[in-house]
C-alpha cells in the first residue's frame, strides 16, 4: 500500500515529466482512495480543519524535498471541499471499525463452533464429521486433487462429475482413469467403502409394514406361471379381492395394475412409439403416485418443475437440448412438506422407444449436480442438527432410460466431499412373457425407494427435533469454504449462505 508521502512523490514526478505545476486540488481529486482510505490521520474521527492542516503540511513537505515553490501549488487549496472530504474519511473509518468488529466476532464464533464440535458426545453413533481424518485420512489432499482437476479439465472431461466437485461412484472402475479414480488414487477403496456404508439400507426396514423382499415375494407368488395378458390381469384382480384396501399387499397390487393397464390384448403401450411426456403421464405418474400414497408428508410435483435448491439456474427454455441441460427444471420433485425441502428428483431420459445415450448421460449429470445442491440446502437449513444424522440425509435421484430404472443417492463420505452412487437398477416390465420376473424386480426396487424416502422423512424430522432441543450442537464446516454462516433469517435458526453453498457448481 502506498503511503501519503510516496503518493505525493509519484504525483510530483508525473508533473515534472509533463512540465506542469503541481496542485493540491488535482492531487486530492486524482488520489481519492489514497487520501480517504489509505491514510492514517492524527485524529479519528477528524474535523475538516484537521484534514486540511494535515494534507497541506504533507504536500508542502514533499514540495520542499523536491525544491518546488509551494506558493503556486497551493493557490487552489480553498477550492477543495474540506468538509465533504472529512465526511468521506470519517465514513470510511466507521465502516472499517464495523468490518473489524465483524471479523473478530466471526473468528470468535468459528473458534467456539470448532470447540463445540470437539465436545459433542454422540449417543452410541459415530459422527463422521468429527472423525474425518479417521474415515478419510487424505481428506485435504483429495479436496486439493478435485480442485486441480476442475481447473485443468478439458472439454472432453466436462461430463466428468468431478468437474462439478462430485466423486462419481455410479460409473467408476479401478482400471478406468476417470476423474474420481485420479483424485482418489490409493484412497479409492477406502472412500467407496465409506459411501457404501452411508447408503446401505437396513434389510429389516419396512414401508407400510412390509420389507422390499416381502413385497417382491408377494407379487412373484401372484403372477408366477402367468405369461399371457389375460392371465396376469386375472391373477391380480383375484388377489385384490383377498386383500384389505389400504394394506401393503393392496398397494403392491395397485403397482402391478399400473403396469397391466399398459397391456391391451396383443398390443403393448410401453413398446409403442410415444413421447416422453406421454410415457410419464400414462405409466410413471400413476405408478409412483400409487407407491407414495403411504407417505403423507411427501409431496410430488410433476412436469418440468423448478428445483428450489437451484433457482439461480433458471432454465426457462423448453426445446429438446435446453430441457436436458443441467438446469433446475426436473420431471418430478419429491418435497418433504414439514420442512419444504426437496429430497428426491426424477428424470426420464427421452421416449423409451428412442435410444439416445447422450441424453442419458446429460440427465445423469443433471441429477448428480442437483442432488448435491439439494444436500447443501439441507445442510444450510439444519446447520444446528446432529451431524451424525445429517451424514445420513442422502437425497435420492431416479432416472428412467429405455425401460430401465436407476436409483442413485448423493452421500458425504466426509464433510465437503460429495459422492454420487447407484444403489439400485432394474428392468421395467414390458413383455407379458417376462412379467413374473420383471414385475417382481420392479416392485422390489420401488418398495426399496419408498423405504429410503420414509427413512429420509424420519431423519429430517429428527433434525428438526435436534434443532429445537439442542442449540449447542452445531454443524460448522471447518475444512471447506463451501459453507459460511450469515445472519439469522428466522427465530432460532442460523442458516448458511445458500449462494456461497452453490458457488462451486
Amino acid at each position: 500500500m502506498t503511503n501519503l508521502l510516496e503518493g505525493i512523490e509519484l504525483y510530483l514526478d508525473k508533473c515534472k515529466k509533463q512540465d506542469s505545476i503541481p496542485s493540491l486540488l488535482k492531487f486530492v481529486s486524482a488520489n481519492k482512495k489514497l487520501v480517504i482510505a489509505e491514510t492514517e490521520y492524527p485524529a479519528s474521527p477528524c474535523v475538516w480543519k484537521d484534514v486540511k492542516q494535515f494534507l497541506v503540511f504533507k504536500f508542502k513537505k514533499a514540495l520542499q524535498l523536491n525544491k518546488i515553490d509551494a506558493k503556486d501549488s497551493l493557490l487552489d487549496i480553498n477550492d477543495i471541499d474540506w468538509a465533504a472530504l472529512a465526511d468521506e474519511i470519517n465514513e470510511h473509518y466507521r465502516k472499517s471499525l464495523v468490518k473489524k468488529a465483524i471479523d473478530q466476532t466471526a473468528n470468535q464464533m468459528l473458534d467456539e463452533a470448532i470447540q463445540k464440535l470437539k465436545d459433542v458426545i454422540e449417543d452410541k453413533e459415530k459422527n463422521p464429521f468429527l472423525v474425518d481424518k479417521a474415515q478419510v485420512p487424505n481428506y485435504l489432499m483429495i479436496r486439493e486433487n478435485i480442485r486441480k482437476f476442475k481447473l485443468k479439465a478439458s472439454k472432453e472431461e466436462s461430463m466428468d462429475l468431478v468437474t462439478h466437485g462430485i466423486l462419481d461412484f455410479a460409473n467408476v472402475k479401478a482400471s478406468k482413469e476417470t476423474g474420481t479414480v485420479q483424485c482418489l488414487g490409493d484412497d479409492l477403496k477406502l472412500v467407496l467403502s465409506r459411501v457404501k456404508e452411508l447408503t446401505a439400507m437396513d434389510e429389516s426396514a419396512t414401508y407400510l409394514e412390509a420389507t422390499p423382499n416381502q413385497a417382491k415375494a408377494f407379487i412373484t407368488k401372484t403372477v408366477r406361471g402367468k405369461s399371457s395378458v389375460s392371465e396376469i390381469k386375472r391373477a391380480i384382480d383375484e388377489s385384490k379381492t383377498l386383500t384389505e384396501k389400504g394394506s401393503w399387499e393392496h398397494t403392491v397390487l395397485k403397482l402391478a395394475t399400473a403396469y397391466t393397464k399398459q397391456l391391451h390384448g396383443v398390443s403393448n403401450d410401453l413398446e409403442r412409439k410415444q413421447t416422453e411426456y406421454n410415457y410419464i403421464m400414462s405409466f410413471l405418474y400413476p405408478l409412483l403416485r400409487r407407491l407414495l400414497r403411504g407417505c403423507p408428508q411427501l409431496e410430488t410435483m410433476w412436469g418440468e418443475a423448478s428445483l428450489a435448491a437451484s433457482q439461480e439456474m433458471n432454465n426457462r427454455k423448453l426445446d429438446d437440448h435446453d430441457r436436458r441441460s443441467n438446469g433446475a427444471n426436473i420431471d418430478m420433485i419429491v418435497t418433504h412438506e414439514p420442512s419444504s425441502l426437496e429430497i428426491a428428483i426424477l428424470e426420464v431420459s427421452g421416449s423409451p422407444a428412442v435410444p439416445n445415450y447422450k441424453h442419458f448421460l446429460d440427465d445423469r449429470q443433471k441429477l448428480a449436480i442437483n442432488l448435491k445442491k439439494m444436500y447443501k440446502k439441507i445442510l444450510a437449513t439444519y446447520s444446528n442438527a446432529n451431524p451424525a444424522t445429517l451424514s445420513r440425509l442422502s437425497p435420492i435421484g431416479i432416472q428412467v432410460y429405455q425401460h430401465k430404472l436407476y436409483v442413485y443417492q448423493m452421500a458425504m463420505p466426509s464433510f465437503g466431499l460429495f459422492a454420487f452412487k447407484t444403489i439400485a437398477t432394474t428392468n421395467m416390465p414390458t413383455k407379458p412373457a417376462r412379467a413374473a420376473n420383471d414385475l417382481a424386480h420392479l416392485v422390489g426396487t420401488l418398495w426399496k425407494l419408498a423405504v429410503l424416502l420414509t427413512a429420509l422423512d424420519g431423519r429430517l424430522m429428527e433434525c428438526g427435533a435436534d434443532f429445537d432441543s439442542d442449540e449447542e450442537q452445531t454443524l460448522t464446516d471447518i475444512s471447506s469454504a463451501d459453507c459460511s454462516p450469515v445472519k439469522k433469517s428466522r427465530p432460532k435458526r442460523r442458516k448458511l449462505n445458500e449462494a456461497t453453498l452453490l458457488e462451486d457448481e
